[in-house]
């Protein structure tokens, strides 16, 4: 298969923000992706990402536990490290750097192991940022979020900023959250469905509540003024929400063993998870992946990443071997591109026609679940009857030949790529010529006959017929002159024999093999010695 590459791309449409209004694209290709799920168990295709608060680092496991990696964030700010988000489209991670309370910066780099560098970023404060979350559909870079930790002033924030064209700087602002509590929010969700962002309230590791705001900056509320009664239901860190049941998720970093859970919208039915097999060890941040139906935890004291099933079947700790873990928190999952739709071939039907491949349909980033998965570029492959086209990389084709034709489109992003196929196209032969012409006419006039020759483009079958005439037919194999007995009989002969000469019209008719008849009439003058004379 030959391939070519498109550029990065966007999943997902969206308006300006900071949010007046959600995507109905965005619900679209959640619910279409839903219907195309994986079974739920972990697999090659995504990776884990985290940032080490105590190595100021930024590190990634695959998801089946095969390997892992550690960003290249050279160029980037990486101080006390709180919280990350995924843009796979442009091919970046961003962090937030909480630097012991006294952070300043949003900090950036390509996850192709480029390096990065820090935002440039006016209007929103950042001041401990604690926590991380993304739309990449609003403004031509996303849009970030954050929670100011603040706890030296006492005062919280949630704070944006549109990211510029170039994606190295931002203007921003705090966002409105009157009527919600602030008390040392950490970890932030964003809620395409409900047009809201979440937090959890950490409180010195005595919190109890999970606040909400608007997007729109009308102000927001407590979802959960008491997380519940469990003395280890304190100090919540970290929300993501599952989309297939709309429940809230997080982590109590405060009491350091419990992953609870709520309903949406109401905050309602909380409950403890079944978390039986994993390690519990301060857990610091949630991630749910929606196709393994799993929600994902860092373990600060344990220095490790663990899971549970989110039917309440237990979990299990996640391999990373060969990595070194040092206080990880707050998790993000990238999967690599998921296909809703194939791609499908338009053109032409003969040899010369043009053909064009669509992009197919990819589904979008689950933003809520803190979950990734959009291309960040395309590449295009076709084959004529199962085989590969060579060079042909784009996305359009001159089909050169007839055949069953169909194209490829592979979506690539940092979590790998995977690959849809068309229908196939069927690009058919023209039909054979019919055209055929006359050629000499030779007169026996002792017998009063004639031979015609038929010059033919092909095989096929070619006749001779007509009124008072004697039918003959012959079935040339190849291209070339046959000769057609032109034999007068009935009224036609005995005018012959009568006055030594008549005229007949033969109708001369050629089918070629697999092709359309054409007929096709000669006026034919026949002589006739007459005996005695």
């Amino acid at each position: 298969m030959h391939r070519g590459t498109t550029g990065s791309m966007r999943a997902i449409g969206t308006e300006a923000g900071p949010r007046r209004g959600r995507r109905l694209s965005t619900l679209l290709l959640v619910a279409l992706a839903a219907l195309v799920a994986l079974p739920a168990s972990a697999d090659a295709t995504g990776r884990i990402y985290w940032s080490n608060f105590e190595a100021d680092t930024i590190a990634w496991a695959d998801l089946d536990g095969s390997g892992g990696g550690t960003v290249d964030t050279t160029g980037a700010t990486v101080d006390g490290p709180m919280g990350l988000t995924l843009d796979p489209a442009h091919g970046r991670i961003y962090w937030a750097n909480w630097a012991n309370h006294a952070g300043t910066t949003i900090s950036w780099a390509d996850l192709d192991g480029s390096g990065g560098g820090d935002l440039a970023i006016t209007g929103a404060t950042i001041a401990g940022p604690h926590g991380l979350a993304i739309d990449p559909a609003d403004g031509p870079y996303g849009t970030l979020y954050w929670p100011n930790h603040e706890p030296i002033t006492g005062v919280g924030s949630i704070s944006w900023a549109r990211l510029d064209a170039g994606g190295t700087g931002g203007v921003g602002a705090d966002l409105n959250t009157a009527g919600a509590t602030l008390d040392e929010p950490r970890g932030v969700t964003i809620d395409p469905v409900a047009d809201r962002i979440y937090w959890a309230n950490f409180g010195d590791g005595l919190g109890k509540s999970i606040s909400w705001a608007g997007l729109d900056g009308t102000g927001g509320g407590d979802l959960i003024s008491d997380i519940g009664s469990d003395p280890l239901a304190v100090g919540p860190e970290g929300t993501a929400i599952d989309p297939a049941t709309r429940k809230i998720y997080w982590s109590d970093f405060g009491g350091k063993k419990l992953i609870q859970l709520a309903d949406l919208p109401g905050g309602t039915g909380i409950a403890t998870l079944d978390t039986t097999g994993a390690g519990t060890h301060g857990v610091h941040g949630v991630t749910i992946d929606p196709e393994a139906n799993r929600i994902y935890w860092a373990n600060w004291y344990s220095d490790g990443i663990a899971w549970a099933s989110l039917d309440g079947t237990g979990g299990g700790d996640l391999a990373t071997p060969g990595m070194t873990l040092s206080k990880p928190d707050q998790p993000s999952i990238l999967k690599r591109p998921t296909a809703t739709a194939a791609p499908a071939v338009s053109g032409g039907s003969g040899p010369g026609a043009s053909l064009s491949c669509s992009t197919g349909t990819w589904a979008g980033d689950v933003l809520e679940a803190l979950a990734y998965r959009a291309p960040e570029s395309l590449s295009y492959g076709w084959t004529r009857d199962g085989a590969g086209v060579a060079g042909a990389t784009a996305s359009s084709i001159t089909a050169t030949a007839a055949g069953s034709y169909r194209c490829e489109v592979t979506a690539t992003n940092a979590a790998g790529s995977t690959t849809a196929t068309s229908a196939p196209h069927q690009v058919v032969p023209p039909p054979p010529s019919s055209e055929f012409s006359f050629g000499k006419l030779k007169l026996n006039r002792d017998r009063g006959t004639a031979k015609l020759a038929v010059e033919l483009p092909g095989p096929g079958e070619v006749t001779l017929a007509g009124e008072h005439l004697t039918a003959v037919g012959k079935h040339p194999v190849a291209a070339g002159e046959v000769s057609l007995k032109v034999k007068p009989r009935g009224k036609a002969k005995r005018s012959l024999r009568r006055r030594g000469r008549t005229t007949v019209r033969p109708n001369v008719t050629f089918i070629p093999t697999g092709g359309e008849a054409r007929t096709r009439v000669k006026r034919v003058r026949l002589i006739e010695k007459r005996k005695g004379r």
